[in-house]
């Protein structure tokens, strides 16, 4: 019985030993491999699960290892493929059975229902264990018999392994071409998309054509240029686009395209599909396989319209530019680089150039065209080689002036670059621009009549001398010359010969002069010398008189005549007179005045008390015209009286100035200062107009007065007298004519007795009457009196103050009364200051009169109270009545 148990037990361990033979000869793969081999184990051992750990690695008390088989347990068989650190009792040892419950809980589960285990070694770095809640019963001991199944199954692992490696790599090289060919073929598409792309966006017209003609392909452009569509172009000939003739000319461009070795090209004329004719330049190409034969035609179109347009405008363009260049103003010369074998550039080369310049160089264009710079312009270009250069190189214009002694021109030249290594030059003649500025500089340095220096250059002059003086310590003399009796011959003989006179006085004065020495005309018949190097003032005295002398000798500027002049001089000497160029002028300005006025033909120096006289002469005009300004002048009103009548008839206006601070100031303390200035023009007009305003004013509140302004004779003399006094007339449109009388003193009026005549009769016109004031006084004749239409003759005061107790003033007035009454003249008497001189006057047959005994000036506002409240003196009233009884008896 035990040897039947036996003989089975043998058999039943020979059974699971084939079995598990079979099983590792079944698969060629590792993983199939172990888990059909830990299949067949559970299997033979009732066992409920199994894994398999390869590559066991040691680290410390821990292994690491690989699951490469999990069977029986989902949890397991999920993690294979990874790597676990595992306690060194749990996967190294014998075979054995493990009821550590504790080590089989370090495997990677997600439960504790394993308690015990059987591990089965591998010869080589693995493990295989069973796991089971409880060990099975009735289970074969296999531990024993496992050992030589384990060394078979490692052989089996590595024989997988290596059968997996070969795998894989197969596996992978076949991938790799497959990737490979996929993106090859997925380049192919792009490529293929790309060229089509390019192909379609082409603006030129491609098509390709078989050998026979026939269209295999064709972009937009081309279905555009035909009218139709590419399924209607691909399979046909061109006969089925074009006419027979054309299409005959096409096929034997293919043809002669398909044996030329180059491209062909040609310009044709076609029709659109809108019908206009268009010029399109085709390119022909054979295409041939790679064993050389033809397989068809590639051509392409290109519209060359608008190259044909643009061509034609550039070319009218060139034309117009080349008009342009040959009708410019400006002479124009293009240059080239003249190399050395470095590439350096040594000079200019003249390549081209226009008729302008032609005619400014005086040189044909043949003689000049490759010539160097040198050759074409003179030695006068040499300094400015190196200016080429820089224009060249930096790309900025430069300008030059220059004098070409050969031509005697003044030309003005740009130079800029040109043609990125040459430049152009572009020349002006500016000959009669250089002559009219040095005529311009000329005349404004130099008098034109005279030739001499100006008052501008005279400036120059005197700054030098003066620098000079002081670098020497020798005397310099500025002489202000002034000629004595020029205008009598002006007058007389005309401008003309007071210009030649002014010409020969300048050359006598030139003769006169030394090297450093200087004579200026500053205008009209004023000179100024600037002489210089003296020792003392003899030598000065000694050349002023000899200036004096020559300039005395008779003139013959006019045909059988000798004309005498003189020259009064004023002299400032420096340094005795220290001063800055300017004063020195000033000074010897104010001496000349001093010359003319004691006698003339004499030199005088300068005086500096004078000069402060004139200072402070100048510095009352100024606060006068302050004054003047800030409105501190008043006008007072004395009346005037018919003593016959017993009326008022007009009244004298008299100026008075409100000082800020002297009070009311008589105008003898202030119009001598300002006599023969603009303030004694100024100051007279303000007068009139104020007069005419309060003349307006009376006739609007109902008083009717005339009124007399004294006009003087600097302002009497004025050019636009006439026009100013018609202008104040018209902006007081309510003075009538008649009611401003204008009084000047007799001495002015018969300074020029034509003009004066003149002048009253044009006032006369514009209703203003004219008095002679101060009439006795001057140098009046019964012949001025006729020529000068005065209205009225005024008996100065002077003689009217003294005519009771001098009977020689008594005889003048009897005398300018006669007069008056001879001429039918108005005559009224000023300086009345008693009833005794009033009544003295009515004897003589004088009925007007103004002075303090009828009424002290007053101011504008208390004239008409005054005219209301007048009253005649009674003895005038008695002498006036009788004599009007004895003359209405008579």
């Amino acid at each position: 019985m035990q040897d039947l148990e036996a003989r089975m037990s043998r058999e039943r361990m020979l059974a699971v030993l084939y079995d598990l033979a079979l099983a590792l000869s079944s698969e060629v793969r590792l993983r199939p491999l172990l888990s059909r081999f830990i299949q067949r184990l559970l299997y033979h051992t009732s066992f409920p699960a199994g894994a398999a750990f390869l590559d066991l690695a040691p680290d410390g008390g821990e292994t690491e290892a690989e699951l490469s088989a999990a069977v029986g347990d989902f949890g397991l068989g999920a993690l294979v493929g990874q790597r676990f650190r595992l306690p060194v009792p749990l996967l190294r040892g014998p075979t054995e059975i493990l009821r550590d419950k504790r080590l089989i809980a370090r495997l990677p589960l997600s439960h504790q229902r394993y308690r015990a285990g059987l591990r089965l070694p591998l010869p080589t770095d693995g493990v295989i264990l069973l796991l089971t809640p409880e060990l099975p019963e009735g289970w074969l001991p296999l531990t024993e018999i496992f050992q030589p199944v384990m060394a078979n199954l490692a052989k089996a692992v590595l024989l997988c392994r290596n059968s997996d490696a070969y795998t894989q790599f197969l596996e992978s090289d076949r991938d790799q071409a497959r990737a490979e060919l996929a993106r090859q073929l997925r380049m192919a598409d792009k490529e293929r998309y790309f060229l089509r792309s390019l192909y379609d966006a082409m603006p030129d017209s491609v098509w390709l054509k078989d050998e026979h003609g026939v269209y295999l392909a064709c972009n937009k452009a081309f279905e555009g240029l035909c009218g139709v569509s590419k399924q209607q172009i691909v399979g046909k000939t061109a006969e089925d686009f074009v006419d027979r003739a054309t299409a005959a000319a096409f096929q034997a461009q293919d043809r002669e395209a398909a044996v030329s070795p180059e491209p062909l090209s040609s310009e044709e004329w076609l029709s659109d599909p809108n019908g206009q004719r268009v010029l399109v330049e085709t390119t022909k190409t054979a295409v041939r396989d790679a064993g050389g034969r033809l397989i068809g035609v590639l051509g392409m179109a290109r519209n060359i319209m608008e190259r044909l347009r643009a061509t034609e405008a550039l070319r009218r363009s060139e034309q117009r530019l080349h008009a342009l260049f040959n009708s410019m103003a400006e002479g124009v010369s293009l240059h080239d680089p003249v190399q050395d074998e470095t590439g350096v550039a040594v000079d200019y080369r003249l390549v081209e150039c226009n008729p302008q310049f032609e005619r400014i160089l005086n040189r044909p264009k043949q003689d000049t065209l490759g010539k160097l710079t040198r050759d074409v312009y003179g030695e006068v270009i040499a300094p400015y080689l190196k200016l080429f250069d820089e224009v060249v190189a930096t790309g900025q214009t430069r300008r030059l002036e220059l004098f070409f002694p050969a031509l005697d021109k003044h030309l003005e030249i740009s130079v800029l670059s040109w043609d990125k290594c040459g430049f152009a030059a572009v020349f002006t003649d500016a000959t009669e621009r250089y002559r009219t500025r040095e005529r311009l500089r000329w005349a404004a340095n130099y008098d034109a009549l005279t030739r001499l220096p100006n008052r501008l250059l005279l400036a120059d002059r005197l700054k030098q001398a003066v620098a000079r003086a002081k670098r020497s310590g020798r005397m310099l003399v500025v002489a202000y010359l002034d000629l004595d009796g020029f205008k009598p011959v002006n007058d007389r003989f005309g401008h003309e010969v007071g210009d030649r006179l002014l010409v020969v006085v300048a050359k006598r004065l030139q003769c006169d002069l030394r090297g450093d020495d200087t004579v200026a005309r500053l205008g009209g018949d004023e000179f100024v010398l600037l002489l210089s190097d003296f020792e003392s003032l003899r030598e000065v005295e000694a050349a002023l008189k000899r200036i004096l002398s020559v300039l005395a000798e008779p003139y013959e500027v006019v045909p059988a005549q000798r004309i005498a002049i003189s020259a009064s001089i004023g002299a400032s000497v420096f340094p005795a007179d220290e001063a800055d160029p300017d004063t020195l002028l000033r000074y010897a300005d104010q001496a000349m005045y001093l010359a003319k006025q004691t006698g003339r033909n004499r030199y005088q120096f300068f005086d500096p008390d004078q000069d402060r006289q004139q200072r402070t002469r100048r510095e009352a005009l100024r606060v006068i015209q302050t004054a003047l300004e800030s409105g501190q002048f008043r006008l007072y009103y004395q009346p005037k009286v018919d003593m016959h009548q017993g009326k008022v008839i007009g009244a004298e206006a008299l100026v008075r100035w409100q000082h800020p601070e002297r009070g009311l100031l008589l105008p003898d303390e202030f119009l001598p200062l300002i006599e023969s200035t603009i303030l004694d023009t100024l100051l007279g007009e303000w007068v009139l107009g104020m007069a005419l305003k309060d003349l307006e004013a009376w006739r609007q509140s109902g008083l009717e007065l005339a009124v007399s302004v004294n006009i003087s004779a600097a302002h009497l003399q004025q050019p636009t007298f006439i026009d100013r006094l018609a202008e104040q007339l018209r902006a007081h449109p309510g003075v009538p004519s008649g009611a401003l009388e204008l009084e000047v003193v007799e001495s002015a009026a018969l300074q020029d007795i034509g003009y004066a005549s003149d002048l009253i009769l044009e006032c006369r016109q514009l209703g203003v009457n004219f008095a002679l004031d101060d009439f006795g006084t001057g140098y009046s004749s019964l012949t001025y009196l006729r020529r000068l239409p005065a209205a009225t003759l005024k008996i100065d005061q002077s003689f009217v103050r003294d005519m009771l107790h001098d009977p020689e003033d008594l005889a003048i007035i009897n005398g300018v009364i006669s007069l008056a009454q001879s001429f039918q003249r108005r005559v009224i008497a000023e300086g009345v200051e008693t009833e005794e001189h009033g009544l003295a006057l009515l004897k003589l047959g004088c009925h007007l009169a103004q002075g303090y005994g009828i009424a002290r000036p007053m101011a504008a506002d208390a004239l008409a109270d005054w005219v209301a409240a007048y009253r005649l003196p009674s003895r005038w009233a008695e002498f006036a009545s009788a004599d009007s009884m004895m003359y209405c008896q008579i």
